[in-house]
């Protein structure tokens, strides 16, 4: 382009935009995605990634990977503010708000159209790709750049030839969508793939109690009593017809429930639902898509919120007693919307039905059942998928439920012997202690002389095995049962004396917990021991190499709750299918 043409597209359109041929030039037409289900464990493929070395596509220039980490605006965020956000929903949505907000607005968030943030952003992507960088490191960088780093990353997409993400980011098309990440022809391997299952299906799933249901409704009563002469048309239409839905599901439940009909796993129909109503000419699709466009469950969550403290404030005025209550994780139209959502999908794809929450609450749950048409789109963009884990027998489960459509021989199978030699590792099962029998089945596992046996071998074994000792229980629950019922027998000091007692927490960070459980064996040669979950955070993806995990100590079996509505609806979709496609249902009987 010439000087004549550039002077008078200026003159015509003003500053000319800034062109950054960069990206054009360096596309990656063939990427690799690497998935995991944890911040540590796509840290940690970042590491291994820094010992590797590639021959340069260029003769005589040294040439690094281009390696970009992408994770949630939880990771990512430099807003002071937005940052502390603890629940992912809340922050993402008040993200979004900020950046609506004409007069604060988010300074960090890059403007396109402005050469001074096109010009950060090409800094920020220049930088990010000089080594091989983790998510913290991008962090920093934005920081450094008063640059957002979640939205600048996404400038980096096209040249990246290796990115890694949770499984959130690639497993749904909406999100994948917002990106800018393409799967044409790309390489995907899903880490940990024994989760890809469970992850598919809880991403696709939703429930909402009648508690819940009672609480939106009341406060939507509320909110439109308040605000309806400030609302246009098509909000307090919307609302109105949200109000009526969650009125009918409420209707049902509770007549469900009075009837005793909620027994878990029962099946529930749209039909009987609506049975008698005009709910089944409700666009439920329209209303989670108001949901998801208006800032209604963030603006209703705030009025709640207002409600709340001033009803605190009213009961201290009047000398009334009262106990503080917390703000629900997540906020309720927030689990509504994500219930809709789930609704709209085929109902061959999943079931809905009754179950029961932990304090007897009547739930109504959407459990999405066939996994395969959420995965499908990625099997037919991707050149090739690679699942890798180490506890994936019986392959048969992904090829079945994963790809149904694929024929066996466009699916490989390969399979790589244990990392260490058999010498190097010893199995023991403890049966018993002291004359008491170790048998931790779900009705037998709470009885105390069981759970004090089961510190007094603990100990023994402490006595013996240097430095760390990793201790795994069935689940959280049962964990801080243990754990206060040898508080109470004196046994928990006993154990201190011993080893430095670290405990993972359902609700914080694992990061701090394992970083304080290293240093004090690695560094200051001291013995520890860390109580830990099966399935939790320190369960899978983090290596206890040597001292770390002199003994690995499994407390009983995490058995499944066999009355659990999840687990019926599961039982029955796999029993129909099976004798659907012809195959012996004997073992189901």
């Amino acid at each position: 382009m010439n000087s004549e043409v550039q002077k008078l597209l200026q003159e015509v359109e003003g500053k000319p935009k800034v062109i950054d041929k960069s990206s054009t030039l360096n596309q990656c037409s063939t990427k690799i995605y690497f998935a995991s289900r944890t911040h540590s464990q796509l840290n940690q493929f970042t590491d291994q990634l820094r010992l590797t070395s590639f021959p340069s596509s260029f003769e005589g220039i040294e040439e690094k990977i281009k390696y970009l980490p992408m994770s949630s605006r939880k990771q990512l965020c430099i807003h002071e503010k937005v940052s502390k956000i603890k629940d992912t929903q809340e922050l993402n949505d008040a993200c979004l708000q900020l950046q609506k907000d004409k007069e604060e607005g988010c300074p960090f968030y890059p403007n396109p159209s402005s050469e001074h943030d096109t010009e950060l952003m090409n800094n920020f992507r220049d930088l990010s790709f000089s080594d091989i960088h983790d998510i913290e490191d991008l962090h920093d960088i934005g920081k450094h750049y008063n640059i957002c780093p979640y939205y600048s990353s996404r400038k980096s997409v096209d040249i990246a030839e290796i990115i890694s993400l949770p499984y959130q980011l690639l497993l749904q098309k909406s999100t994948r969508e917002v990106l800018g990440l393409s799967l044409k022809d790309s390489i995907v391997i899903i880490d940990e793939a024994h989760n890809l299952l469970d992850t598919i299906s809880d991403l696709n799933s939703s429930s909402i109690s009648f508690k819940d249901m009672l609480k939106a409704r009341n406060a939507l009563k509320s909110y439109m009593k308040k605000f309806s002469s400030k609302m246009n048309g098509g909000n307090r239409i919307n609302i109105s017809l949200l109000y009526k839905l969650i009125t009918y599901l409420a209707k049902y439940m509770k007549k469900q429930t009075d009837a005793k009909k909620n027994k878990p796993g029962t099946e529930i129909s749209a039909i009987d639902i609506f049975e008698g109503t005009t709910g089944d000419l409700l666009n439920i699709h329209s209303l989670e898509k108001y949901l998801s466009k208006s800032k209604i469950a963030f603006k209703l969550e705030s009025y709640m919120e207002k409600l709340e403290t001033d009803e605190q404030a009213t009961n201290i005025n009047n000398k009334q007693s009262f106990k503080n209550k917390k703000p629900s994780s997540t906020p309720v139209l927030f689990k509504i919307k994500s219930f809709l959502y789930c609704l709209s999908n085929p109902s061959k794809s999943g079931k809905l039905f009754f179950d029961k929450s932990s304090d007897g609450d009547t739930v109504m749950t959407y459990l999405l059942l066939d996994p395969s048409e959420a995965f499908k789109d990625i099997v037919e963009q991707s050149k090739c998928v690679i699942l890798a884990g180490g506890t994936m027998e019986p392959v048969s489960d992904f090829t079945n439920l994963l790809f149904p459509y694929l024929s066996s021989e466009k699916i490989n199978h390969f399979n790589c012997g244990h990392i260490i030699p058999d010498s190097n590792l010893n199995v023991y099962p403890i049966r018993s202690f002291n004359g008491c029998e170790f048998e931790f089945t779900f009705d037998k596992r709470n009885g105390t002389n069981l759970i004090n046996n089961l510190g007094q071998s603990l100990i023994k074994i402490l006595m013996s095995v240097p430095f760390g000792v990793v201790v795994f229980f069935p689940s959280y629950k049962y964990l801080d049962q243990v754990v206060d019922c040898w508080k109470k027998a004196g046994l928990l000091p006993q154990i201190e004396k011993l080893k430095k007692v670290f405990t993972e927490s359902k609700t914080d960070s694992a990061e701090s917990v394992l970083q304080n459980y290293s240093s004090l064996i690695e560094t200051e040669r001291k013995g520890a021991v860390l109580f830990s979950v099966v399935g939790g955070k320190m369960s899978e993806g983090i290596n206890f190499s040597n001292d770390l995990a002199r003994a690995v100590i499994m407390v009983g079996l995490p058995f499944p709750n066999v009355f659990s509505g999840d687990l019926i609806a599961k039982r029955k979709y796999i029993e129909t299918t099976t004798l659907e496609n012809g195959e012996c249902g004997s073992c189901y009987s």
